[in-house]
C-alpha cells in the first residue's frame, strides 16, 4: 500500500476529474478531426489544382488549334471568294466567248505586249494594252480588225518612251 502525504482536501474532487477526463477526450477527438479535415482539404486543393493545369494545358492546345484552322479558314474563304467571282464572271451571259477573245487577242500578241487592264460591262469590254514597239501595235490592230464586233472605238492612244505604246479599246459585244 502506498503512503498519501497529501491531504485529502487538496484533493480534486470527482467531478472535475470527470470533466477533464471529458475533455482530454474532447480535445483528442478535436485533434483528430482537424488532421482529417487538413488533410482532405490539401487533398483537394492539390487535386483542383492538378485539373486546372490539365484545363489550361488542354486550352493552349485547343487555341494552337484554333488559330491553325483560322488560316486554313482564310485561305478556304478567298479561294470560295474568287469561285464565285468566276462564277458570277462566267454567267453572264457572253462572258466565256470575251474571256476566250482576250485570251485569242493575247495569243496574237505572242506573249510581247501586256494587258494593263480589262474591265467587263454588261455591253462592252474596256482593255488597256501595253506594247513595246509599233510592229506588235500593227499585229493587234490587224487582230482586232478582223473580228466581228458590233463596234470598236480606240479610247485612248499613248507614247511612253520607257514602256512603249498604251493602247485602249472599247468594244461593243
Amino acid at each position: 500500500m502506498a503512503i498519501n502525504l497529501i491531504p485529502q482536501e487538496t484533493k480534486p474532487k470527482a467531478s472535475i476529474l470527470n470533466l477533464s477526463k471529458k475533455l482530454k477526450k474532447i480535445a483528442v477527438i478535436s485533434m483528430i478531426t482537424l488532421i482529417f479535415s487538413l488533410t482532405i482539404l490539401i487533398g483537394s486543393i492539390l487535386i483542383l489544382d492538378y485539373r486546372i493545369k490539365k484545363g489550361k494545358s488542354g486550352q493552349d492546345n485547343l487555341l494552337a488549334q484554333i488559330k491553325a484552322l483560322e488560316l486554313t479558314e482564310k485561305k478556304l474563304y478567298l479561294i470560295k471568294d474568287r469561285v464565285d467571282n468566276y462564277n458570277k464572271l462566267t454567267s453572264v451571259k457572253g462572258t466565256k466567248e470575251e474571256i476566250q477573245m482576250l485570251s485569242e487577242i493575247y495569243q496574237n500578241l505572242g506573249g510581247v505586249g501586256e494587258v494593263e487592264e480589262t474591265s467587263l460591262d454588261t455591253d462592252k469590254l474596256n482593255i488597256t494594252f501595253i506594247l513595246p514597239d509599233s510592229k506588235i501595235l500593227t499585229r493587234l490592230l490587224a487582230t482586232m480588225v478582223v473580228r466581228d464586233y458590233k463596234s470598236l472605238e480606240m479610247a485612248g492612244f499613248t507614247l511612253d518612251r520607257n514602256s512603249g505604246y498604251k493602247v485602249k479599246f472599247v468594244i461593243a459585244k
